[in-house]
């Protein structure tokens, strides 16, 4: 499936979502569009930056370096998804304002998450990486 094809499906489903949050929670639309973007710039971001890292980086750059690319695009995913939900609980009132000013708690909370799943994926883009150099030489598939 091409990268706008992925993209588009991506948008459309979180329309869905953000209906279903509307219903549910009786905001105007004009209250959803910045959580809306949030959500779109984070993943859409992540998606162009994984494509880029795996068809035009990969035979450029060594292993270590695409399980850098690939640990740094989901520290990126994790953090920018989780402005992302704070925004909209902000947006809802299910949070205080006042929790999201005191940053200490955000940073205890999400930047070990961010670096345990970036770890987590350096791990297998590495194994991956050195796989598949080894089974394709440095040429694509």
């Amino acid at each position: 499936m091409g990268l706008f094809r992925v993209t588009g499906i991506y948008l459309a489903a979180q329309l869905v979502v953000f209906a279903l949050v509307k219903l549910i929670f009786r905001v105007a639309w004009g209250a959803l569009v910045g959580p809306y973007l949030c959500f779109a710039v984070s993943v859409i971001t992540t998606v162009f930056i994984a494509w880029f890292l795996n068809t035009r980086a990969f035979n450029k750059i060594s292993p270590r370096q695409f399980a850098v690319g690939a640990g740094g695009t989901t520290a990126f995913l994790v953090l920018s998804a989780d402005g992302a939900f704070a925004y909209l609980a902000l947006v809802l009132g299910l949070i205080d304002r006042r929790i999201v000013s005191d940053w200490n708690i955000w940073i205890f909370v999400v930047l070990p998450l961010a670096l345990f799943a970036a770890f987590g994926v350096y791990r297998i883009a590495y194994r991956n990486a050195k796989l598949r150099l080894a089974k394709y030489g440095s040429e694509r598939q």
